[in-house]
């Protein structure tokens, strides 16, 4: 009797067994690119709300003293994190090759610089992250002087020092596949989408 009952039980075969490997394979695959997806949206999350408060900041300066700042420190904002002012600004900044960053604050993996000059003197704040696959792109927001994009913020990826250090290079990663916005134009330096 356990002689039978030894015979009668089945189990898996190998084919089974690497099909049900393949399935939990391809749902990992699908489940990881969704976490990093998430992941990358709540650090844009972030940059936008420090871009904002950040925004905010530079409006009610400007509406007293009656001109842009040219420091963190001279704004009315919390944001506890490092400033670097004057020439270090300008050339440490990770991101705007001929826009001139007046001041930043750095994160672990972001910066938020505040950006006066180039040819026609714009007013800008960028908020982007400084390393790995999405390095120089994030949100911008251009103030009063700049064109048709006055008092407008963008998700936008700067032309120059990108992860792949070229320009053109893997267009709209962060803010038409991540951020799932359209492009608009070029400006300043950046490939600019709403």
């Amino acid at each position: 009797m356990i002689k039978k009952l030894l015979k009668s039980t089945k189990g898996f075969t190998l084919l089974e067994l690497l099909v049900t490997v393949l399935i939990i394979g391809i749902l990992a695959t699908i489940g990881s690119t969704q976490y990093r997806r998430v992941v990358t949206k709540s650090k844009a999350a972030k940059l936008q709300t420090l871009l904002a408060a950040a925004t905010q900041a530079v409006e009610r300066y400007y509406l007293v003293q009656g001109s842009y700042p040219k420091s963190f420190d001279d704004l009315d904002v919390n944001i506890d994190l490092p400033t670097t002012n004057g020439l270090d600004a300008r050339s440490n900044v990770a991101c705007g090759s001929s826009l001139v960053s007046s001041s930043y604050k750095r994160g672990n993996d972001f910066e938020i610089s505040l950006y006066y000059g180039g040819i026609d003197q714009r007013y800008l704040l960028s908020a982007h992250f400084i390393d790995g696959k999405y390095k120089c792109r994030g949100f911008v927001h251009y103030f009063a002087g700049s064109g048709q994009h006055n008092g407008s913020t963008y998700c936008g990826e700067h032309y120059y020092n990108r992860a792949c250090e070229s320009a053109g290079c893997d267009t709209g990663i962060f803010c038409k596949n991540v951020m799932e916005k359209n492009y608009v134009g070029s400006y300043q330096l950046m490939d600019v989408y709403r």
